[in-house]
């Protein structure tokens, strides 16, 4: 029975961590859906910074973003171990 829980947990495990990058592509989406073009375009001017070939790109925030894309994972996962000691709890 041991063996079949840790296996369980395993995967509930797994699965979150894929969950929790599902759940922040949708909150990406949803912003990009409500922002007009001509803002997002204008957000973008304020946020970046030229490159070599013409296009911008947004080099201060991506340790900003993987900061936070660690705290939702961690964050999920916390969640997930929580309910999953109290369905062994309520198991036993």
């Amino acid at each position: 029975m041991l063996i079949a829980m840790m296996a369980n947990t395993y995967q509930v495990v797994s699965e979150t961590q894929k969950e929790w990058l599902r759940q922040w592509a949708k909150i990406i989406l949803v912003i990009e859906q409500t922002v007009t073009t001509s803002e997002r375009k204008k957000q973008l001017i304020n946020y970046s910074r030229p490159m070599k070939d013409g296009r911008r790109a947004l080099e201060k925030e991506k340790e900003e973003i993987q900061e936070q894309k660690e705290e939702i994972k961690n964050r999920h996962i916390s969640i997930v171990q929580k309910n999953l000691s109290d369905r062994q709890a309520k198991a036993l």
